[in-house]
């Protein structure tokens, strides 16, 4: 039940923010309601989650898997998680990363 409170908190702040596109919200809420890792963005035009898969599926060292249209190892793999997170991090106002990011982890 508690969880339940913490993302309905979380839903509530987001909407502060989400004024064009909010159905975006519903879909990325049913990312972050499924107990995955994940990093979310709130924007005024909607909304982006970005999962951040558990280590064990993150292939072995050297190991080469498909990834979007070709294929990666997991250095790569981390590296462009790391990339779209520090992209989408500069449009997001820093106040409003630290308010979702306690709302996340109450």
């Amino acid at each position: 039940m508690k969880r339940k409170v913490a993302l309905e908190k979380f839903k509530t702040d987001c909407l502060k923010v989400i004024k064009y596109y909010r159905s975006d919200l519903d879909i990325d809420m049913k990312i972050v309601g499924k107990k995955v890792s994940a990093v979310f963005f709130a924007y005024e035009c909607g909304s982006h989650a970005i999962t951040l898969p558990e280590f064990e599926r993150y292939p072995a060292a050297g190991e080469r898997v498909r990834y979007l249209f070709g294929s990666a190892d997991r250095r790569h793999i981390l590296n462009e998680t790391g990339s779209t997170l520090e992209c989408e991090s500069v449009k997001v106002p820093r106040s409003s990363i630290t308010s979702m990011a306690q709302t996340c982890t109450e």
